[in-house]
């Protein structure tokens, strides 16, 4: 994509570096939920699968939860059903309030010792250049794919790409790229140093070693590097309670 789009047309030598940290202190786990187009996302039977393996992560997690929903309006639907139901303080990013403030107090109860959960979205301000180290946060979640709202801008985006670079190029350079970008740094909120730990959990059909076979186009498993995709594991929904139990109890045999 880099090369094409700057008209780079000299052979080059790619080179890309993994992690470095040991990869037996963290954890990624792609979950057999269904994909989460739009068209599902109000299905009940498809909201009560959710709404169990988010509980499931808040109840087992060894400390701080950060959910990442595909919009602000998934965040607040999914902080109001688990709004005093768990016996854990909630934090929500919402628009005209504070999230240095939210930042702040989720920060300090992880750094305590205690849980918080902060329900936000993919394309806030919480997503990227924030250190969620050590108890700071111990378990990201992301919910669905979260590609951007295809607005008219967008659209003309996409359109000039393919114009350029062939038809198919648009959907990749200006809606899929970025937002497989803003995934992966998703994921990155943890595990942020070699001594730190954390799990990542990837709540889509889309994500899972077989997606392709299943879902065809439909799958974004093969858009992370081989490095990082090579550490998926699927899990069945209630099944991640179990993974997250058996990391968090060897983290504390290591520490």
């Amino acid at each position: 994509m880099i090369k094409s789009t700057l008209g780079i047309t000299r052979q080059t030598c790619d080179l890309a570096y993994g992690l470095t940290f040991p990869e037996e202190r963290r954890l990624t786990l792609a979950v057999s939920v269904p994909p989460q187009y739009s068209r599902i996302r109000d299905d009940p039977q498809n909201l009560q699968i959710l709404e169990q393996v988010l509980q499931d992560t808040i109840e087992n997690a060894g400390g701080n939860v950060i959910i990442f929903f595909p919009n602000a309006f998934e965040a607040k639907r999914y902080f109001r059903k688990f709004d005093g139901v768990l016996d854990v303080e909630l934090f929500l990013d919402e628009t005209g309030v504070s999230a240095q403030d939210i930042r702040k107090q989720f920060f300090q109860t992880g750094e305590q010792g205690g849980k918080a959960v902060l329900f936000t979205y993919l394309w806030g301000t919480l997503s990227e250049g924030v250190d969620y180290r050590n108890g700071r946060g111990r378990v990201v979640v992301v919910v669905g794919v979260g590609y951007s709202a295809l607005n008219d801008r967008m659209h003309a985006v996409e359109s000039a790409y393919d114009h350029e670079f062939g038809y198919g190029a648009g959907w990749e350079y200006a809606v899929q790229v970025p937002t497989i970008r803003k995934i992966r740094q998703a994921m990155g909120r943890v595990v942020r140093s070699p001594t730190d730990y954390g799990v990542r959990i990837l709540l889509d059909g889309r994500f899972m070693t077989d997606s392709v076979k299943r879902l065809g186009k439909y799958s974004v498993y093969p858009s992370f590097p081989e490095d990082e995709r090579k550490e998926f594991l699927d899990v069945e929904p209630g099944k991640v309670k179990y993974s997250l139990l058996n990391f968090f109890s060897d983290m504390e045999e290591l520490s």
